[in-house]
């Protein structure tokens, strides 16, 4: 309760809370300053905290208004971090009105005061979202992986593929070769273009997933959930 008050007591010097609200767009969480290490560092916190069963986080509820898409809820509260909120997210990949299926206005988080329930502020949770979810896929590596590898497999490479590339190097420090696999080309293209300016390891475009498994010793996914599942490895 200490560590409630103390972090309230930072929020109330901030924002008179019910009668204010902060909106964060993209934009603003980007300019937060905060770091690949920070956030790899703050996820491995929150699954260490899960594990210990100290998190309250129930199942995720759905609604699937189109084949293959989702609307998502996602609440939780870390009682040691006084953090309490909902992420509110969507993915229509099959959409019929030519948006992008990720935008700015289908993923939000909602922040709560843990002590009063009411609202702190609403961000996009976009960039959150795309940094958060390689990070995951990074602790596991920094506990599973072979320190030591030379190689790295994506498999996927649109918005989440480019995050796991750019950010792979702060777990596998000694990458000299990252292969990549997407059923499109020019997604591969789009990730060498964008990645290489801030990653050593060089790129090479495999033509189909078993010549990238058999050259990688290490190998991360991130492709569409799908209605009926279809492992690529």
């Amino acid at each position: 309760m200490s560590n409630q008050l103390e972090l309230r007591n930072g929020y109330l010097k901030k924002l008179n809370i019910g009668r204010e609200l902060l909106y964060l767009s993209e934009r603003d969480c980007q300019d937060t300053g905060t770091t690949d290490l920070e956030i790899i560092a703050a996820t491995e916190m929150a699954m260490v905290e899960y594990s210990k069963r100290t998190v309250e986080m129930p199942a995720k509820i759905g609604l699937h208004p189109m084949p293959d898409s989702l609307m998502h809820a996602m609440p939780a509260y870390i009682p040691s971090l006084s953090a309490c909120g909902i992420k509110w997210g969507s993915n229509f990949p099959t959409n019929c009105r030519n948006f992008p299926d990720i935008t700015p206005t289908n993923c939000q988080i909602i922040f709560n005061d843990a002590m009063s329930g009411l609202p702190l502020a609403i961000m996009d949770a976009t960039w959150i979202t795309e940094v958060r979810t390689p990070a995951t896929a990074l602790v596991g590596l920094k506990y599973a992986a072979d320190k030591e590898a030379r190689t790295f497999g994506m498999i996927g490479c649109g918005i989440q593929g480019k995050a796991n590339v750019k950010m792979v190097g702060h777990v596998l420090a000694k990458l000299e070769t990252i292969y990549l696999y997407d059923i499109y080309e020019a997604a591969m293209d789009s990730l060498i273009a964008a990645c290489q300016p801030s990653v050593r390891a060089k790129f090479v475009k495999c033509p189909e997933v078993k010549d990238l498994v058999t050259k990688s010793e290490v190998i991360t996914t991130a492709t569409p959930i799908s209605h009926k599942p279809a492992p690529s490895v």
